[in-house]
């Protein structure tokens, strides 16, 4: 019906199956007795559909395009436990959900290496099993579900560059979440527990840029900024948290710097990746006060393709060291209470410390890959 139009379409099917279990007490080798000595015995199911539409409507001599798409998922996710040391009863719980995540898109050829574009999606995401698993247990029947799809509204607007001086693009986005996923662990039962708690907003900008030069060498970076806070406070079974907070594990500014070199079938890569800061989460949940530090790592490989004159078949090497500076530095952390203190890991802790995940130490590895030209 239009003079450039362009439709795509398609889906996915898939399912996903997963026993848990683990057995205590007696002599080597432990029964595994449902019942007797199970801490648990535990089997998940995640069934996925989905179905998409989608155009590109080319209009005004193909120098503006529209994108409107539409995604119709279905999914079920179940969990069914068998009596055991953290569940005094058997049972199973699931619950299926149906989602339709539209979108539109739209982008402007205002010159012969330029455009703009901007788009509008949203998704959602069903809960996983620990919302279900949660309900099991504690009496004959299981508790109602009542975790609800977590979803996010995502703009995103910018302008791109590819010519001959390369390639480049700078972007804004901003994405609202709602009904965010949150999760908490019960010592007293074993059991995690997964439920909706508050919105959030997630603002920032990209920039990229990307030039090969005629003798092998390319040159690339890229930065990006995020400012991610709570737009609706809470109070849930991890802790209070007041709108204006800002979101957990989230890194202020994240960025790559690289260079490569090749010649025939030699290839050489020097990156440097970089990662701002983030503020870290008491046990409980609650963004706490403390930030975790920045850190960069800097990586280099080095490959070579050997093929046989004649052979079906090549050989590729790769030489590679991650964090060629060895540099000490953490990837994640948590503040826990003291060890006086474990009883309120919270915000009112009296002397809280954090447990962090330290960063993989200089690594230097060689591949080997059999490779078909």
């Amino acid at each position: 019906m239009l003079p450039y139009n362009t439709v795509g379409f398609g889906g996915l099917v898939d399912e996903f199956h997963d026993t848990s279990q683990e057995y205590w007490y007696g002599s080597a080798p432990v029964p595994t007795t449902i019942g007797l000595n199970d801490a648990w015995y535990e089997e998940d199911t995640v069934q996925y559909l989905d179905g998409y539409l989608q155009d590109d409507v080319a209009l005004w001599h193909k120098r503006v395009h529209l994108y409107p798409g539409v995604k119709l998922v279905r999914t079920h996710v179940g969990a069914m436990d068998a009596q055991g040391y953290y569940y005094g009863y058997a049972g199973q719980a699931g619950k299926s959900y149906a989602f339709t995540e539209p979108s539109i898109g739209g982008r402007y050829d205002f010159a012969p290496d330029w455009n703009a574009f901007v788009n509008w999606g949203r998704s959602e995401k069903a809960p996983n099993v620990s919302a279900f698993y949660s309900l099991i247990g504690s009496a004959p029947s299981p508790a109602p579900v009542t975790v609800k799809p977590e979803y996010v509204n995502s703009i995103d607007a910018g302008v791109r560059y590819a010519g001959d001086w390369g390639k480049a693009s700078v972007a804004v986005f901003n994405r609202q979440f709602q009904d965010i996923f949150s999760y908490s662990y019960d010592s007293s039962t074993g059991v995690t527990n997964e439920y909706n708690a508050g919105s959030a907003r997630y603002r920032g900008f990209t920039l990229k840029f990307e030039k090969h030069f005629g003798d092998g060498l390319g040159l690339y970076a890229n930065y990006g900024m995020t400012h991610a806070v709570y737009t609706q406070g809470f109070t849930g079974d991890n802790g209070t948290v007041t709108a204006g907070q800002w979101r957990t594990d989230v890194p202020k500014y994240t960025a790559n710097l690289g260079a490569d070199w090749s010649a025939g079938p030699t290839y050489l890569r020097l990156t440097d990746h970089l990662v701002g800061s983030q503020y870290l989460a008491y046990e409980s949940g609650e963004t706490s006060p403390r930030q975790l530090g920045s850190y960069q790592v800097l990586s280099a490989l080095g490959s070579y393709k050997w093929k046989p004159a004649g052979a079906a078949y090549g050989v590729k090497f790769e030489l590679f060291i991650d964090n060629l500076l060895n540099r000490n530095y953490a990837i994640g952390a948590n503040i826990h209470g003291a060890a006086a203190d474990y009883t309120n890991p919270t915000s009112a802790s009296l002397y809280p410390e954090q447990q962090s995940a330290p960063g993989a130490p200089r690594t230097i590895g060689l591949r080997v890959r059999l490779i078909l030209e």
